[in-house]
């Protein structure tokens, strides 16, 4: 056999929905696109915490640089517009997907979002 004989390299290409008509749908359709708007306005409005689990005291180091870094978890978004970011993909796509970029420390430098419906 050739090399990626039988791979899929088309993202649901063995579905009848591909993703180019889940975002038209989600796009074009009003009522849909006010229930994922409005979902996306409820998860983007939490309020959340970093703290140990056997602890209830937030104000070791660590947890400040985990909180430092998700307030801009892609170092170019604020959290509210990248959970809203991804939360796109997740609702129209059901694909959402993040790459952690690590630096040469093997320390989290970024969480990206990366399309899920590219080829």
């Amino acid at each position: 056999y050739p090399v990626y004989y039988n791979t899929n390299s088309t993202p649901r290409d063995t579905e009848l929905t591909g993703f180019a008509e889940l975002r038209a749908l989600a796009e074009s359709y009003d009522v849909l696109r006010l229930a994922i708007e409005t979902r996306k306005d409820q998860v983007s409005r939490l309020d959340w915490e970093i703290r140990k689990r056997d602890d209830q005291s937030t104000d070791d180091a660590r947890i400040k640089s985990i909180v430092d870094f998700l307030r801009y978890p892609d170092r170019e978004h604020a959290w509210s517009t990248w959970i809203r970011i991804f939360l796109e993909d997740v609702f129209v796509l059901d694909a959402g997907t993040i790459y952690p970029r690590m630096t040469k420390g093997n320390e989290p430098y970024s969480l990206e979002i990366l399309d899920s419906a590219r080829d």
